[in-house]
């Protein structure tokens, strides 16, 4: 049997050889529309090997020790369920060791370099999105505190502070698709300081953000925010500010784990996903209006983007 990780856990806990939709489709070996093995595929990369029953995302799958396991899921999939972005209106940004975004579509779509998903399969229906991503984000904060930049997490919550930019493209980026680029700190002048840095990061993730939804070219009326890093008003005020949306924070910003909870209870009749998701859902808002200078700044932003783009031979090993 080969398959990916999902399959591999299901199948040392239950026995039962068996991949859900949300990670089965992006494998390329499944249609997202028929979920359905695509035979050009299998043969092009001469897979023999049987393929693992396909199953919903809140179902019935066996036990392990006396516990039952009726659900399993993607890891950004379950914060979208947890975040009710599953359908039209919703999105959500995950702000943990990377930035996910993520955004619910109507049906199966690709537009521009964002990975089109499958974020749930449920009671027969299909439920599609769009994802793109800065893979380390939070790693990048880590990173200044270990340098000195930041002494403590709380430092984060600065003012809009010059006009350094601080990509933190440490791992590429995938939007847009640079997997070459490294992380880039541009704009320092002799009046810059640790604030500047600081403030440098929060911009770029507000920006990343803003350019996955224009991407994404879907109906956004609310942003949920979750993940470790969205601990920090200041992110999220700028977030609300450079896509013009309100960012609504839940008091547990553990969403994946929330997801897994609401499919483990959906699966077991104690309530609609609908229903689960509004227990407990205390939201602090966050809103701020853009600045009279911030769309020179995006602009400047995609321009180091397009920087980036063309320097591919200054990032590459020998």
């Amino acid at each position: 049997m080969e398959w990916t990780l999902d399959a591999y856990l299901a199948y040392r806990l239950t026995g039962r050889y068996v991949s859900d939709a949300t990670n089965a489709c992006v494998t390329g070996i499944i249609d997202p529309r028929t979920m359905k093995p695509i035979g050009v595929v299998r043969s092009l990369f001469g897979l023999k090997t049987p393929l693992p029953e396909l199953v919903e995302n809140a179902q019935a799958l066996g036990s392990f020790e006396g516990l039952d396991i009726n659900a399993l899921i993607g890891d950004q999939q379950a914060a979208s369920v947890a975040e009710g972005a599953v359908e039209g209106g919703v999105a959500k940004v995950t702000n943990g060791t990377g930035t996910f975004v993520d955004v619910p579509t109507e049906g199966f779509k690709r537009r521009g370099d964002l990975i089109p998903l499958v974020l749930l399969k449920h009671r027969g229906k299909v439920y599609f999105g769009l994802e793109g991503y800065l893979p380390t984000t939070g790693r990048a904060v880590d990173m200044m505190k270990e340098m000195g930049i930041l002494r403590e997490y709380s430092e984060l919550e600065v003012e809009d502070d010059g006009d350094v930019l601080f990509l933190p493209a440490l791992s590429g980026l995938q939007v847009p698709r640079l997997p070459w680029a490294r992380g880039l700190i541009a704009g320092l002048d002799l009046g810059s300081r640790r604030d500047s840095i600081v403030s440098g990061l929060m911009k770029s993730i507000a920006f990343h953000v803003k350019l996955v939804l224009a991407q994404a070219g879907e109906r956004v009326d609310t942003l949920r925010a979750d993940g470790g890093l969205s601990r920090s008003d200041e992110l999220l005020r700028r977030i609300s500010a450079a896509t013009g949306k309100e960012v609504r924070r839940s008091r547990d910003l553990e969403a994946t784990s929330r997801g897994v909870a609401m499919l483990q209870m959906a699966s077991l009749g104690v309530g609609s996903l609908t229903d689960l998701a509004k227990v407990g859902a205390e939201e602090e808002v966050f809103s701020r209006k853009e600045v009279p200078k911030q769309q020179a700044e995006y602009e400047k932003w995609k321009k180091l983007m397009d920087l980036l783009r063309s320097s591919k031979g200054s990032f590459l090993a020998e």
